[in-house]
Formats: C-alpha cells, structure tokens, sequence
C-alpha cells in the first residue's frame, strides 16, 4: 500500500500541515524549524514516500495532462517517419513542462465527452474534420484546444490558435516541377480515410485552381480518393492512362501507389512522375527514392504544444494563424514524361548518326 503524507507526519510526530509544508511548499502560514523539517525529510526517504501527483493535480485544478487527437491515427513503428517527427516535436515540450501525453483516436461528436471529462488540461487536434458540429462541441468543453494541420482560410474559432504548413507553396513548387519537366496531364490524390480533413480538402483546391494557372491539363475527376490497401487505385490507372505526373498527400499513399503500379507491369517514373508528402527520412529507404514536398513537422508539433501549455498557464495570445514554409525535395520519382523520353531518345539517335 503507498506510503501517504499522513503516514509521513505520523512517523515524524508532526502535523500533516507541516509535511506538506515542508515536502509540497504548501502549508499555508505553517512554521516549520530548521530541524523537523529535516527530520520530515529523513522520514519521508526511509518510507518511501512518493506524492500522490493524481491526488495533488484535482485538489490544483489540473491534470498535467495533455491529449494528442489524430484523425485515423496510424502507425508509428512502419512506413512514413511523420507520425514519430509528431511525437517527438509535442513530448519533448510536454515531458520538459511537466505534463504527460495521451493519444487519442478519431473523435465524433457523440464522443468528445473524452476530452471533456476532466482528464485533459488541454489538445493538440491534428488533421481534424470539417465538422462544425464537432467543433462546436470541442469549444463548449471547455478544454483548451490548438489545431494542428488546419489551414488559416479554414479556421472556424476566431480566437483559437491554427497552426499549418503553407500548402499553397508547396503544391505551386511540385506542379511547377511537373510542367518544367514536361508534364501536361497531372492528379492528385487524398486516401479515402481522410478525405474530410481540413488540410486534405485545401490541398485538392489548390491543386486544382495552381495547376489550372499554370496551364496544366487537371480536372476534379483527377482528384482521386483511394484507400492505403490500393482500393480503387486499379480501376483509376486504367482509366487515367494519359496522366503522366500525380501528387500524393501522404508518403504512405504514395507507397501504396509503388505497389499498385508494380503489380500492373508498369514503372515510375517512366510512367508517372510520383511527389508526394512530408519529405521524411522514408523517401530514401523506398526505390525510386521519393520525390516530395516537405514540411517543418517537428517544428509544427513543438510550437502546437508550446502555444496550448501557455493557453493552460493563461499566457496565451489567442488568434494566432502560423503558417510555415513548404520546399520540395526533388528524388528519383520524377523525370520528363515517357512518351517525350522516347522522343528525346530518338532525337539522340538521329544525332549520332
């Protein structure tokens, strides 16, 4: 059975006003000598004495607790290196202030009374829905809430705190990559399991409106959602054979897209020029290496739990819209489209004869 305070201040013959004073700072007015306080001190380590933290955050008002919701949150240990770079950019600034971290799964509206019930002081919600309803019911909460991965043009709270890469560069950098190399006919694609994210739905609008700028052949029926397991992948090849360039939303989508085109005797990038998204350490470990647009993930995830900390501690400016810069990192997924790399090839041969 744990050692309590009482168990402390009955072993030292004091009151437990007085080892709390003295091991807790909190005892009020309570005097304590120089000389039981270390004889407080000596008790409690020969007893083992550890504070009941739990106890100690309902009687203060706070969990130390923070939530990380994710919509379909996904592996970790397999595949992109984005969810490990989210981890490691929110605990490490959890662990340091003093809090711990939760993950949670896909919340609906019948089930926001998790973050709700005293366990949480506070969420990072990444990639949530644009649902109303949801947010709506996340604000009458109560609980402080930072959105991660929620473009500023689809913020819904006019004091709440938006964080976001700047997409709009990133898809502009990748489809001016695809029309330098030759590329008339391009895609995109968002996996069925996340179409109704924010991000996912700004991502898709700025494909379309960029690409169209730049006088690219795109339509929304290029606008492809597709499932991690290749569902619907297949059907959509074969009936969008004149598409030479496509983006990915995720680096795992764009794996999966690797094997669908294996299985169907084609190649990349001789017959599509591949980019997809976040530009982690996991475009180098697949083949072709993966060309893809980056983002600061860490940073973003550092600067969400930062912002939500101060918004807990009341020192928060609410209102904030972040947006960071995106670059692309040109691989091997990339190349002139096939039909002109035969043109080129024969325009060599006639070269050198």
């Amino acid at each position: 059975m744990a050692v309590t305070l009482r168990d402390v201040a009955r072993v030292a013959g004091v009151s437990p006003i007085a080892v709390s004073k003295v091991l807790h700072g909190k005892g009020g007015s309570a005097r304590v000598s120089v000389e039981k306080a270390a004889i407080i001190r000596e008790v409690a380590s020969q007893l083992s004495y550890t504070p009941n933290t739990l106890a100690r955050s309902l009687r203060g008002g706070k969990t130390h607790n923070i939530g990380l919701i994710f919509e379909e949150f996904g592996p970790i240990g397999k595949g992109s290196r984005y969810m490990g770079l989210l981890l490691d950019g929110i605990s490490s600034v959890c662990f340091e202030a003093g809090y711990s971290l939760t993950l949670c799964g896909k919340l609906a509206s019948n089930s926001l009374a998790i973050i709700g019930d005293g366990r949480f002081d506070g969420v990072v919600w990444a990639k949530s829905e644009v649902d109303e309803p949801v947010l709506a019911a996340a604000r009458r909460s109560g609980v402080k809430v930072v959105h991660l991965h929620v473009p500023p043009s689809r913020a819904t709270d006019p004091v709440g705190n938006y964080l976001c890469c700047d997409n709009e560069e990133g898809i502009s950098l990748a489809l001016s990559h695809l029309k330098l190399l030759g590329h008339e006919k391009v895609a995109y694609a968002n996996e069925g399991e996340n179409q109704d994210v924010a991000e996912a739905y700004e991502r898709a609008d700025l494909f379309l409106k960029i690409g169209r700028s730049l006088g690219l052949d795109v339509d929304v029926s290029y606008n492809g959602t597709w499932c991690l397991d290749g569902r619907g992948m297949r059907e959509w090849i074969e009936s969008h054979r004149d598409v030479t360039g496509i983006i990915l939303r995720t680096e795992n989508l764009s794996l999966a897209f690797y094997k669908m085109v294996a299985t169907m005797g084609l190649s990349i990038p001789h017959d599509y020029s591949v980019i997809g998204f976040d530009s982690t350490e996991f475009c180098d470990a697949i083949r072709p290496n993966l060309t893809a647009i980056s983002q600061p993930i860490k940073e973003m995830a550092s600067q969400a739990a930062k912002l939500l900390i101060q918004s807990i501690e009341g020192q928060d400016i609410p209102g904030q819209r972040l947006v960071y810069p995106c670059g692309l990192d040109i691989r091997e997924s990339t190349s002139i489209p096939h039909s002109q790399s035969r043109e080129q090839k024969s325009c060599n041969a006639k070269h050198l004869h």
